[in-house]
This record gives structure tokens, sequence and C-alpha cells, in this order.
């Protein structure tokens, strides 16, 4: 009877494996979704104002799903830095940001998001219309 039982988990090894490896990448995929969220959101709005501004991020982070997780959410870069405004019209922002979830107590995932725009807001230091 135990050994039936046996054979039959190892027979279903990969199943389970295979099962495993599905949720694993199902949880890494929506961290991922939800860091691509609160980057697309924050860098449409730098495309209108001209700057990636740190509490329109920081309130976008505070108020995703993905802060009650712990881990270390980090900004990467941003171009121009943060709460700078561009260099002028038609220059392109960028910002990528990063965190860092343990899903098992061996296993962590770093989930990195990139967004890009064209500045459409600010005309630049000096322009008079």
């Amino acid at each position: 009877m135990i050994i039936n039982a046996l054979r039959l988990i190892l027979d279903n090894v990969i199943y389970i494996l295979a099962i495993f490896l599905l949720c694993i990448f199902m949880i890494a995929f929506s961290y991922y979704m939800m860091l691509l969220n609160i980057a697309d959101k924050t860098i449409n709005e730098a495309e209108m104002t001209g700057s990636i501004s740190s509490t329109f991020l920081s309130n976008k982070y505070n108020n995703s799903p993905l802060s009650k997780i712990d881990g270390e959410f980090i900004i990467i870069s941003a171009v121009p830095q943060i709460d700078q405004k561009a260099s002028g019209l038609g220059a392109v922002m960028e910002l990528e940001l990063q965190k860092t979830v343990s899903i098992l107590p061996n296993l962590n995932l770093t989930i990195k998001a990139k967004e890009k725009c064209v500045n459409l807001g600010y005309y630049g230091q000096g322009y008079q219309p």
C-alpha cells in the first residue's frame, strides 16, 4: 500500500513540479504587472508635467497592493533626475524601478520595470510664449 502511494507520487513528480513552477511564474508576472503599472502611470504624469515627481511616484506605490508586500523598492534610474525638469520639449524621459520580493525563505524574486516617454508639457527654461 505504501509502495503504491510512493510510486504514484514519484510518477507525478513532474506534474507537481510543473504546477509549482507555474504558480511561481504567475506570482512573478502579477508582481511585474503591478510594478509596470506604477512606472507607467508615473511616466504618463511626467510626460505632461515635464518632471518625474517623487510625491506622485510615492503615492502610486503606497496605493498599490505591491507596497503591502515585504521587500525592497528601488528607483534604479530616472532621466531626468527625480523632481527635476526635463531639458526641453521633446526630451526623452525614462524611469526604471525594481522590487525584490521573497516568495519562499530561500527564493527571492527581483522584478524590474522600465518606461520611457517624451516630454510634452514643459518647454524648457527661458521659454516665453
